[in-house]
């Protein structure tokens, strides 16, 4: 593993988290009403949660928790 594979990951997490999830689906969440948009919201925040493990685990596991 080379040292820039760490911030490089984190890098396109912290996109994947803030362009295509928060941008993208929440935005066309809000018009929509069905109830397979809520269980679409709840798998992908849990994946969220399984990436950011690596960078903050306390944080993760108790909002993993809260879920």
């Amino acid at each position: 593993m080379t040292t820039n594979t760490i911030p490089e990951f984190g890098k396109k997490l912290v996109d994947i988290i803030s362009y295509d999830f928060c941008r993208k689906y929440i935005e066309i969440s809000k018009y929509s009403n069905s109830a397979i948009t809520g269980k679409v919201m709840l798998f992908t925040v849990g994946k969220i949660l399984q990436l950011l493990s690596l960078y903050a685990p306390f944080i993760s596991e108790k909002l993993w928790i809260l879920m």
